[in-house]
């Protein structure tokens, strides 16, 4: 017998709320482990504003200042601006760490649940999750670890489709 178009309707639909619920969860899960730190403002010297860790060493190197006063200024910035870049680090690698488990997790119970509407959206909400973790945190990780992550994800794509087309045969 086959579905109705209602049917089909609803079961679009609840794949669709869990391809978005299971990553906004994932995501607002690490917000409450690792609220993201505020952003410090820009500071502006010469008629420039600065806003990167970066153009204060600059500014500084280059002697850019007009005066000892402006050198404590820019001094105690850069401060603030290097604690807001480890604490800003500190918040991606948590927001990847859940996502990546969380995703980890539902695309595993995807594979091996046995209701359909659940699996495509677990999976598709798993893999979502994932991406939105490597989204987040890719500039930080090291070159290695992004090739290596990304052939055992091509790697356990293929496996596992393979063993469910293999598995429904």
């Amino acid at each position: 017998m086959s579905k109705s178009f209602t049917d089909n309707l609803q079961s679009l639909a609840i794949v669709l709320a869990l391809t978005f619920l299971i990553p906004l969860t994932a995501q607002y899960g690490a917000f409450l482990l690792s609220p993201m730190p505020p952003a410090p403002s820009a500071l502006k010297v010469n008629g420039k504003h600065i806003y990167s860790a970066n153009s204060v060493k600059d500014f500084i190197e280059k002697k850019s200042y007009k005066s000892d006063e402006e050198l404590a200024i820019l001094k105690a910035h850069l401060t603030v601006l290097e604690k807001y870049n480890k604490n800003i680090r500190k918040y991606y690698k948590t927001l990847f760490n859940v996502c990546v488990a969380t995703g980890l997790i539902f695309l595993i119970l995807g594979l091996v649940l046995g209701a359909k509407i659940l699996n495509t959206g677990f999976i598709l909400g798993g893999t979502f999750s994932i991406i939105s973790g490597y989204t987040y945190y890719w500039r930080f990780l090291p070159n290695a670890l992004q090739f290596f992550s990304l052939l055992v994800s091509l790697i356990l794509v293929i496996s596992l489709t393979y063993l469910k087309i293999v598995s429904k045969k």
